[in-house]
């Protein structure tokens, strides 16, 4: 919905941006590789991210909480993808 910008990288943190003030609303720990992609689930305020660590975690940016983890890729998630069904496709 355009409140916020979320950032990853190698510091292993998800980042999340208040779009409109420019500030630093959350940092969420859990993966324990470099952050490697991130998308927003459509029509919600559910954040996923992919790591080298190889899972992909599910953040509720209404509550700024952790959901949930997904594992089941061989290597590294190189990228994800929200479809406008509550689904989230993968590559690795």
């Amino acid at each position: 919905d355009g409140c916020y910008v979320a950032m990853g990288g190698k510091d292993q943190l998800v980042h999340v941006w208040d779009d409109k003030g420019r500030s630093l609303v959350q940092s969420f720990k859990g993966h324990r590789g470099a952050v490697s992609s991130l998308v927003f689930r459509h029509g919600t305020r559910e954040l996923f991210s992919g790591s080298h660590d190889r899972t992909i975690k599910i953040w509720n940016l209404d509550e700024m909480c952790y959901v949930e983890t997904l594992f089941g890729h061989q290597s590294e998630v190189m990228g994800l993808g929200s479809l406008f069904k509550e689904r989230c496709v993968s590559v690795g």
